[in-house]
């Protein structure tokens, strides 16, 4: 009966053992597990700082983007105010150059014009530049100016 409870002793033993290596294992596995673990949350870490990191990037490029695009439409919008400019300068030339060219003619009696309006641009600018049109002109003009605009 002792040899029975010997080997009943024996294979407990055995089955203690195999239950401990198990264990062991299990124990092991759980650190790599845990290892592991730490791993992939140092990784998730790291992507979300590169995703943060490349969104910061946009908002900065976009950001760029948006004061290029600032920068040109204020070009723009300078070109465009020199460019009235240069042609507000360039009608008032034009209208100075007609009324000097009107004031010389000695026997004018009859105008034609492309329209009304321009015709009523001209009177006024010659009523406000009246005198510097006559210290201007190569011939002296002998023409009230109310008689013109007036009559």
């Amino acid at each position: 009966m002792k040899s029975n409870h010997n080997k009943r002793l024996e294979a407990i033993r055995t089955l203690l053992r195999k239950e401990c290596s198990i264990l062991e294992g299990a124990k092991s596995d759980a650190h790599s597990a845990r290892s592991t673990l730490t791993e992939v949350h140092h990784a998730l870490d790291a992507v979300q700082q590169e995703i943060e990191r490349l969104e910061q990037r946009r908002r900065t490029a976009l950001g760029r983007h948006q004061l290029l695009s600032l920068e040109r439409l204020e070009l723009q919008g300078v070109y465009l105010e020199q460019r009235r400019q240069t042609e507000v300068q360039k009608r008032a030339e034009h209208q100075r150059a007609t009324l000097l060219a009107l004031l010389g003619v000695r026997d004018l009696r009859l105008m034609s014009v492309w329209h009304p309006s321009w015709l009523g641009l001209l009177m006024e600018a010659m009523q406000r530049d009246w005198d510097d049109l006559l210290d201007e002109s190569d011939e002296t003009v002998l023409v009230d100016i109310t008689a013109v605009t007036n009559g």
